[in-house]
C-alpha cells in the first residue's frame, strides 16, 4: 500500500496519482552503462581494478539512488486534498485542501513537451510553504486537469450540501421536534411554541 493510501481520512478517494516522469533515470543511466564499459580499459590501462570499480560502484549508487527517488516520491489529489510526498532519508509531506489551492503553474521546454514531463507549482493561500514545485513530473498538464476538476466538484458540491441543508432542515428540525414530544421529553406547549419558530424561517 501506498504511503498517501495509508493517510487518506475519512470519506477521502484517491482521484489520480502521478509519479516522476522516467527522464530522470536517462543521465544516471548512462553513466553507469559508460562506467561498465570503461572499467576493463582503466583496469588495463593503470594494471589494477580499483579506479574502474570505484567508477562503477559511484556510478550505480547514483542510479540506485535515482530509483529510490522515483520510488518514494508521489503526488495524489483526492476529492479533498493535494498530497505530495518525496525524500530518502529524509521525507518531505505536504498536504494542502483544495480550497487553499490559488493557482497551478506548469513549465515545460521543447524536450519536455516531446516526452511529456515538467515543472508543477502549486501556489496555495498558507502562511508557509505557499508554493510547492516539483521537477520532472509525468504528464503534468494531465496532473493539473485533474486537480482543477476535484476543485471544480468540490465547490459544486458544497453548493449542493448547502442548498440540501437549507431545504432540508427545518423539515428535519420538526421531526425531531416531534420525537421529542412523543417521548415524553417535552410538554405541548414547549412543542408548539418550538414549532411556530420553525415554521417562521420557512
Amino acid at each position: 500500500m501506498a504511503y498517501t493510501d495509508r493517510i487518506l481520512g475519512q470519506d477521502e478517494q484517491v482521484l489520480h496519482r502521478t509519479r516522476l516522469h522516467w527522464i530522470i533515470f536517462l543521465w544516471p543511466g548512462l553513466c553507469l552503462l559508460a562506467a561498465l564499459f570503461a572499467m576493463p580499459l582503466i583496469n588495463d590501462l593503470l594494471a589494477t581494478r580499483i579506479p574502474g570499480l570505484v567508477l562503477a560502484i559511484l556510478a550505480a549508487a547514483w542510479f540506485g539512488g535515482t530509483y529510490l527517488e522515483h520510488l518514494l516520491e508521489e503526488h495524489v489529489v483526492t476529492n479533498k486534498r493535494v498530497i505530495s510526498r518525496w525524500g530518502i532519508l529524509r521525507r518531505d509531506v505536504f498536504a494542502y485542501p483544495l480550497r487553499q489551492i490559488d493557482g497551478i503553474d506548469v513549465r515545460q521546454g521543447l524536450l519536455a513537451r516531446l516526452f511529456g514531463y515538467g515543472t508543477v507549482e502549486i501556489h496555495t493561500s498558507a502562511e508557509t510553504h505557499g508554493t510547492t514545485g516539483r521537477r520532472f513530473i509525468s504528464e503534468p498538464e494531465r496532473w493539473r486537469t485533474h486537480i482543477l476538476e476535484a476543485i471544480d466538484n468540490m465547490a459544486a458540491g458544497n453548493a449542493d450540501e448547502i442548498e440540501r441543508a437549507e431545504n432540508d432542515d427545518p423539515a428535519s428540525r420538526l421531526r425531531d421536534l416531534e420525537s421529542l414530544l412523543n417521548e415524553g421529553l417535552i410538554s405541548r406547549d414547549e412543542y408548539d411554541q418550538k414549532r411556530s419558530e420553525i415554521l417562521n424561517e420557512l
